[in-house]
């Protein structure tokens, strides 16, 4: 088993809110496959496409878990103002 914990700085109107955790089953999160069927993702909290994660978040904060076979081609489609963090596990 592996799990990843992400901490973000609240901006400064959000600082006094008092910390929630929200457990989810594996089957309760969306996953979207890539047309070549190589790239799965799991959307953790957000949105892909027209899939909305169950999770909520004060923040608005998309996190995807996604996995990709050799050659696996995924196209994701980010707004301009969002800014973006890639962790990558292995490979």
């Amino acid at each position: 088993m592996e799990i990843i914990q992400l901490w973000m700085n609240l901006p400064s109107n959000l600082k006094m809110t008092q910390p929630a955790y929200q457990g989810l089953q594996k089957e309760d999160i969306p996953v979207i496959l890539s047309t070549d069927a190589k790239v799965t993702s799991q959307v953790i909290s957000g949105r892909m496409r027209n899939i909305i994660s169950p999770a909520q978040s004060i923040t608005g904060l998309s996190v995807l878990n996604v996995k990709a076979k050799a050659g696996g081609k995924e196209l994701f489609q980010i707004p301009q103002e969002e800014i973006v963090l890639l962790y990558v596990l292995h490979g």
